[in-house]
């Protein structure tokens, strides 16, 4: 059952930026992207052996850039539009078979902040913020349980981040103390929107203690990550009609130490 295509595109993009002044930069942009077509290569049978049209994205942007407070601020933020066509995911096709196929389209947009502040010669802090708006559009009518008013998988509505890190200057060297929290919101694993794999919302802090010595030759530092022992899933599949459910989870509190030398 061999079989061959090709597939190529000529993708573009136009950039516009504006100093609107000395500390605010202006910026709009819009492209377009392509995914190869390609083959159902999971298929049994010429009846589930399927061909894919390629998948295309035209993106748009725009946003601000800012450098404030004499340099001790900057802050920049972003919306972002992006349309994608024949999308290539596992859906039924036009004789009823679950196959990879090209399943639908979808809109997705959203905004992004970020911040970072020097509150002194010795102290950062920086935060984050982003928002996430996607809808399937363009499903076929076999397709409509499958897609009609669901969320994309794998697309929390949002997410943020925040995180400081602070330097102790001592006659031989720097301790560093850095510490992060990341918040991501609720959000499927799969395409049916199953309540059984689904990612709750979860918040991890990870923290950071180092020595630093003075000129670099050697460094050490403690560290734990997920150090609130957060359980969330990262992945997973349900298939539902002979009772097989699977969930991946993440990695669970952990502490290190780091030794660094430079020999020459």
């Amino acid at each position: 059952m061999a079989r061959e295509n090709s597939w190529n595109s000529t993708d573009w993009k136009l950039g516009l930026g504006a100093q609107v002044s000395k500390d605010v930069l202006a910026y709009a942009s819009a492209s377009t992207g392509f995914k190869s077509g390609g083959f159902n290569g999971r298929a049994s049978s010429l009846a589930t052996f399927t061909t894919l049209r390629p998948e295309t994205v035209r993106a748009y942007e725009f946003g601000l850039k800012t450098t404030l407070a004499d340099g001790k601020l900057r802050f920049n933020i972003n919306y972002f539009y992006n349309d994608y066509k024949d999308l290539q995911l596992t859906a039924f096709d036009t004789n009823g078979l679950a196959v990879l196929t090209n399943a639908a389209s979808a809109l997705i947009k959203g905004v992004e902040m970020e911040m970072v502040a020097q509150l002194s010669a010795n102290w950062q802090i920086n935060a984050n913020l982003g928002t996430l708006d996607g809808k399937y559009q363009d499903f076929s009518a076999a397709n409509a349980a499958t897609f009609a008013g669901k969320a994309l998988k794998q697309a929390p509505k949002q997410q943020w981040g925040i995180g400081t890190n602070y330097r102790i200057k001592l006659d031989g060297g720097n301790i560093v103390l850095n510490a992060s929290a990341k918040h991501v919101g609720e959000h499927f694993q799969n395409l049916a929107v199953s309540e059984l794999i689904k990612t709750q919302a979860y918040t991890i802090a990870d923290a950071r203690l180092g020595y630093d010595v003075k000129g670099g030759k050697w460094s050490v530092a403690l560290w734990g990550k997920n150090i609130t022992n957060k359980l969330y899933y990262t992945g997973g599949f349900d298939i539902g009609g002979i009772g097989i459910g699977n969930a991946y989870i993440n990695v669970p509190r952990t502490f290190g130490i780091d030794f660094r030398y430079r020999f020459n």
